[in-house]
């Protein structure tokens, strides 16, 4: 019979709890995260698996900048709005994002960003700074407060980890604070069209230089005719016009001083159209007949020349304008004069006046 031997049982019962613990622990490891395998694909490619994403997916693959990020190795926490919230920010502006200034659509992709990989409930009662510089703030129910159009932001799926962070779906596209209260003030106005859009960015950067002549002289701003809410009509170059007196926007706006710009970009406005048997003080397209006129708030003088049968249409629809004064309708010879010609009639109507699109521009007589 053998001896029993006290200490070597309890080496044998040592070493099965020490095994159990490892068991223990082992299994633990296993279920961290709920028992969530871990992520294979980088925050782009996740967002490229989700059928609800195409619209956000669009501007991040013409964004070689933001589509690096989400395929890089830095973490980054992705606030992914779905393709319903295009169709709201639609119906909030009239018009899509692709018709929104570029510098004002990359500030708004990029507040969709924040270093570091935050879940909802670590969003939830604190803010992050976004890679546009302004801050994401969630409220004590998790829901974003920062979105622009939306006081509440609801997450419609949140947590979904990348390799490279984490991506939240949400119900409103994010618009930075301060772009926002821009976009406020300019909704349904002259503004709208001008500032906001991706067709007038040099108009919208010569209107920015002519501010700052009539800020040092105590004039009326450019600005304060497009948001103001004295209506008028404006005729409006687009982009494609600068561009064909020079493809660079920075020497078209050297071309001119900003009190040249003030008074060039004046003579777009018209304040009356002189017409007191209708209801309305905008130049409308039946009122721009040969040999109409209109007072600019330079003080010059529109003259109207609408004879497709004379001088066919061009660029446009066959209105043409003289703007200072070069162009007598009862010779021919001097039709070459003419300054621009309307492209398009009632491109926008708000509620403070018009805007016809024209090819050229309207300097006043020097």
């Amino acid at each position: 019979m053998k001896k029993f031997n006290l200490t070597t049982l309890m080496k044998r019962l040592t070493a099965l709890a020490m095994v159990a613990v490892m068991f223990v622990l082992t299994g633990c490891g296993d279920d961290d995260d709920g028992g969530e395998p871990a992520p294979t694909l980088n925050l782009y490619e996740t967002m490229s698996a989700e059928s609800d994403l195409t619209q956000i997916k669009s501007y991040i693959d013409a964004d070689a900048d933001l589509k690096a990020m989400l395929e890089g190795n830095t973490e980054y926490t992705f606030f992914a709005p779905n393709d319903a919230a295009f169709a709201k920010l639609e119906t909030l502006l009239g018009t899509g994002l692709e018709t929104v200034a570029p510098q004002i659509v990359s500030q708004v992709l990029m507040f969709h960003f924040a270093q570091g990989a935050k879940t909802q409930a670590e969003l939830t009662g604190s803010s992050v700074v976004t890679e546009q510089g302004e801050s994401v703030v969630a409220d004590a129910n998790g829901n974003i407060t920062t979105g622009g159009s939306d006081e509440e932001v609801l997450f419609t799926e949140a947590n979904i980890r990348a390799t490279n962070g984490i991506m939240h779906k949400v119900e409103t596209i994010l618009i930075p604070p301060t772009i926002y209260a821009s976009i406020g003030v300019n909704l349904g106005k002259l503004s709208q069209a001008v500032l906001l859009s991706a067709n007038f960015t040099t108009l919208a950067s010569a209107v920015a230089k002519a501010d700052t002549y009539a800020a040092d002289n105590s004039l009326p701003t450019i600005t304060s005719y497009l948001t103001g809410d004295t209506e008028y009509t404006l005729f409006a170059p687009t982009n494609e016009t600068f561009a064909a007196i020079n493809s660079d926007p920075a020497v078209v706006l050297a071309a001119y001083t900003a009190q040249q710009w003030y008074g060039i970009l004046s003579n777009h406005f018209v304040a009356d159209d002189g017409n007191a048997g209708d209801d309305n003080v905008t130049v409308d397209e039946d009122e721009l007949t040969t040999g109409a006129t209109f007072t600019t708030k330079v003080g010059a003088t529109l003259q109207i020349f609408n004879n497709t049968s004379i001088i066919p249409a061009d660029n446009g629809v066959g209105i043409y304008i003289d703007s200072n004064g070069d162009v007598d309708l009862g010779d021919s010879g001097t039709f070459s004069n003419f300054d621009a010609e309307v492209a398009l009639l009632d491109a926008f109507e708000g509620a403070n006046g018009k805007l016809h699109v024209i090819a050229g521009v309207l300097a006043p007589p020097m």
